[in-house]
C-alpha cells in the first residue's frame, strides 16, 4: 500500500515515515503549499492520505473535503493535528476522515493502530474482487446504485438478479449473497432456505426497507447473516460484509480447534489409536442400529501375553514400541469402517461393522498370526489371546461385551495364543490337548473356595489329558465320577461361605448349582449307556461347570468377599 503524507511543517517530523515504513507500506512526502496541488499530489495514486498540520482550521477542513469528494479518489483520510477545536474534527468526521489524531496524545500508537485497521480493510477488499457474488433485488434502481458502488471498488465478478427466478434457475454457487427481503415470486426468507440447503459457508446479508423485526428474526434463523435497511450505508454495508466473514472464519478454526481437541481427547496418546471412551461412543451407536435397523457388527477383545514379562524384562520403552508396532500391525487388516481402541494397558478392541462371528474369526486370525510373526529387537516371542462374539437378537451393551471379555478369559486361561468364540472351549488345539492354567484372577479372597476352585482346575486338566484317548474309556469314568463329585461339594462350601458373609444372590447363586449339577448327572448317564462320548461330556463339566461357571457367576461376587475379608 502506499501512503501520501501532506505537510505544512517546515521541519517534517520522521516519526510518521518510519511508522509507515514499519508496516511495509511505500512513503511518499509533499509540502502542502498556500496554493492546493491536488492534481499533483493525486499522481502518486495513494491508498492512505495522511495530512499533517499545526492546527484544525478551515483551510485543513475544505482541503479534506475535496479530497474526498473526487471520485477518482479511494483513499483513506487521516489527519494529524498539535492543536484541535472539538467541532471542528467533528466535522472532519462527519464528511468522512477516517481518523483525527493529536500528536499530543499517544500519538505514535494511535497512527499505528488506524494503519493495521486500513491494511485489514484492504487485505478483505482484495479477498472481496476475487469472490463471486450475486446481487437479487426486484429494484432495478438499487441494482444499479449497487453496481457503481461495486465498480468503484473494482469488485467486477458480481452476477445481478432482478428476477428471484431467475437466480433459482442459474443454479450457481457464490461467497456473498446481498438480497431483498420482498420480491415478487420467491421472497428472501425462501433463497435463504434454498442456499442454505447445498451451501453452508457462504454469507449472506439482507437488505430491505421492512423493519419486521419477527421476519427478520426468521430470515437470521434460517441462515442469513446480517441485514440492513434501505436506503443503504455502503460504509457500513462493507463493514457487515467483512464482519460476517470474519465471523466466519472464527467459527472455523473454532470447529478445527475443536476437532483438534477432540482428537486428542479421543486417541491414545502412545499408539494414536482411539481410545476406550471414543469407543464406548461408537460401540454404543453401532448398539443402537442393531436394536433398531436389525444391523449385525461383530466385537474383538485381545490382550497381548505375558505382556508384563516383556517389560520387566526388555524394560518399558521396548514395551512401548510392541505396542506401537502392534497397533500399526493390527490396522492393516481392518477397514476405513472398522475401529481399533486401545482399551487398557495391553488390551484393545475392534468393532467390525456389517460382519458377522465366521467372517470375524478370519480376520482375527489374521491377526493373530501377524502378531506372532512380529519382530522385534531382542524380544523373542510375541503372541495375543483373542475373544470374540457376534451380536445377538436380544443382547444388550452388557450382554454382548461380557460374552466377548469372557471368551478373551477362556482363551487366556486355556493357552493363550489363540481365538475363542462366544465362550466356546476347544479341547484340541492344532491336534494338541488343551491346558487350564490357574491364573490370580481366579483367586476369590477366600481360601476354602479358592482351594476348592484350583482342585477343579487340576482334575479338568487331568479329563482332558485322558478323554480324547479311546484306549481310556474306564478311567475317564473314574475321572469323571471324581470330578462331579468335587464339583458337588465345591457347591456346598462355597453355598456355606456366601451364606455366611450375606451374599445378597446367594439364592440365585444356588439356583444356578443346582441347574448344573442336575445336567451333569444327566450327561454323565448318558456317557455311562454309551450315547454321548466323553469329549462331549468333558466339554460340559469344563466348560459350563468349570470355566465357564467361574467366570459367568462366581466371579460376581469376588468383589464381595474382598471386601468383607
Amino acid at each position: 500500500m502506499k501512503v501520501l503524507h501532506l505537510t505544512n511543517n517546515k521541519e517534517v517530523d520522521e516519526s510518521i515515515s518510519g511508522i509507515v515504513k514499519e508496516k511495509n507500506m511505500l512513503y511518499c512526502l509533499e509540502t502542502l503549499d498556500t496554493e492546493k496541488n491536488e492534481e499533483k499530489w493525486m499522481r502518486h495514486d495513494p491508498d492512505i492520505i495522511i495530512i499533517e498540520a499545526e492546527k484544525l482550521n478551515q483551510r485543513i477542513y475544505q482541503l479534506a473535503d475535496d479530497l474526498l469528494k473526487r471520485g477518482e479518489v479511494k483513499a483513506y483520510l487521516l489527519v494529524v493535528i498539535k492543536e484541535e477545536h472539538c467541532k471542528t474534527k467533528e466535522a472532519l468526521v462527519e464528511i468522512g476522515v477516517s481518523a483525527v489524531i493529536n500528536r499530543k496524545r499517544f500519538f505514535k500508537e494511535k497512527l499505528s493502530k488506524h494503519l493495521d485497521t486500513i491494511i485489514k480493510d484492504n487485505l478483505f477488499l482484495q479477498s472481496l474482487r476475487c469472490m463471486q457474488i450475486a446481487v437479487i433485488d426486484d429494484s432495478r434502481f438499487s441494482l444499479e446504485v449497487m453496481k457503481g458502488f461495486f465498480l468503484k471498488y473494482d469488485i467486477s465478478e458480481v452476477d445481478y438478479f432482478e428476477d428471484s427466478l431467475d437466480f433459482i434457475k442459474a443454479e450457481k454457487k457464490y461467497d456473498l449473497y446481498l438480497l431483498d427481503l420482498m420480491m415478487p415470486g420467491y421472497d428472501g426468507d425462501d433463497i435463504i432456505h434454498m442456499i442454505r440447503q447445498t451451501c453452508h459457508n457462504a454469507v449472506i446479508i439482507l437488505i430491505t426497507k421492512h423493519e419486521n423485526n419477527k421476519l427478520l428474526s426468521h430470515c437470521m434463523a434460517l441462515g442469513a447473516d446480517d441485514y440492513l435497511f434501505k436506503p443503504v450505508d455502503y460504509v457500513l454495508l462493507m463493514q457487515r460484509i467483512n464482519d460476517a466473514f470474519n465471523k466466519k472464519e472464527k467459527n472455523k478454526q473454532i470447529e478445527i480447534a475443536s476437532k483438534k481437541l477432540y482428537e486428542l481427547a479421543t486417541r491414545d496418546t502412545l499408539t494414536g489409536l482411539h481410545n476406550r471412551e471414543f469407543f464406548n461412543e461408537f460401540y454404543e451407536e453401532k448398539a443402537l442400529q442393531a436394536k433398531q435397523k436389525g444391523h449385525i457388527f461383530s466385537l474383538i477383545l485381545f490382550d497381548l501375553d505375558y505382556f508384563k514379562e516383556i517389560n520387566d524384562k526388555y524394560g518399558h520403552q521396548k514395551g512401548d514400541l510392541v505396542l506401537i508396532e502392534l497397533a500399526k500391525t493390527v490396522s492393516n487388516h481392518l477397514r476405513e469402517t472398522d475401529l481399533i481402541a486401545r482399551w487398557g494397558g495391553e488390551e484393545f478392541c475392534i468393532l467390525l461393522p456389517d460382519t458377522n462371528k465366521d467372517d470375524a474369526f478370519t480376520i482375527a486370525e489374521a491377526i493373530r498370526l501377524s502378531i506372532q510373526k512380529m519382530k522385534i529387537d531382542g524380544i523373542r516371542s510375541i503372541t495375543a489371546s483373542f475373544g470374540l462374539t457376534q451380536w445377538q437378537e436380544g443382547d444388550e451393551k452388557e450382554s454382548a461385551f461380557k460374552r466377548v471379555d469372557h471368551s478373551l478369559y477362556i482363551a487366556k486361561l486355556t493357552g493363550r495364543n489363540k481365538t475363542v468364540v462366544d465362550k466356546k472351549t476347544r479341547l484340541l488345539v492344532k491336534d494338541r490337548p488343551i491346558k487350564i492354567e490357574w491364573c490370580p484372577f481366579f483367586r476369590s479372597g477366600n481360601d476354602r473356595i479358592d482351594k476348592d476352585h484350583e482342585a477343579l482346575v487340576q482334575a479338568s486338566n487331568k479329563i482332558i489329558m485322558h478323554a480324547l484317548d479311546s484306549s481310556k474309556t474306564e478311567t475317564v469314568k473314574g475321572m469323571f465320577a471324581d470330578l462331579i463329585d468335587k464339583v458337588v461339594l465345591h457347591f456346598r462350601n462355597e453355598e456355606k461361605v456366601l451364606e455366611e458373609h450375606h451374599y445378597e444372590m446367594v439364592s440365585d447363586h444356588k439356583q444356578k448349582h443346582q441347574e448344573l449339577a442336575v445336567k451333569a448327572a444327566m450327561l454323565q448317564n448318558d456317557f455311562t449307556k454309551g450315547k454321548i462320548d466323553a469329549t462331549e461330556l468333558a466339554e460340559f463339566l469344563i466348560q459350563d461347570v468349570v470355566i465357564g461357571h467361574m467366570i459367568d457367576h462366581d466371579f460376581l461376587f469376588f468383589p464381595f468377599l474382598e471386601n468383607s475379608e
